[in-house]
């Protein structure tokens, strides 16, 4: 998994490659705001703008979709899934089926004190 949302490593990305928002929109084909509006607004990003910005940074059109979600997470791209990996597979299957369901409890018990940790939604007074 990544550390950082899509906008943060788009910025640091475009920062890198020293492009302005509008420098990525013109190289990547789209219309002014068309990637600043999202950005801005904070939503994720469409197939056309994670092509879009593929193309201005000369990556994979995969990547960009990984990264923005829109595509399943490579654990070879991640390196702390490669250690895991790396060391999942010295164990017995045994020691595994351990490993497992101790993530799976892990993962379930986060899930169920993000739902159980949100505000509730407001309801809309009805005159």
């Amino acid at each position: 998994m990544y550390t950082e949302t899509f906008w943060e490593w788009f910025n640091k990305e475009r920062e890198l490659r020293n492009l302005s928002v509008r420098a990525v929109e013109r190289l990547g084909g789209v219309g002014t705001s068309t990637i600043g509006g999202k950005e801005r607004q904070g939503l994720p990003p469409t197939f056309e703008i994670c092509r879009a910005i593929a193309r201005a940074f000369q990556v994979p059109t995969e990547d960009v979709m990984r990264r923005a979600g829109l595509l399943p997470h490579r654990p070879d791209d991640d390196p702390l899934a490669k250690e895991l990996f790396y060391y999942f597979e010295q164990l017995d299957e045994d020691a595994q089926r351990h490993i497992i369901a101790a993530a799976r409890g892990i993962a379930e018990a986060e899930a169920k004190y993000k739902i159980e940790s949100e505000p509730p939604h407001e309801t809309k007074k009805q005159h």
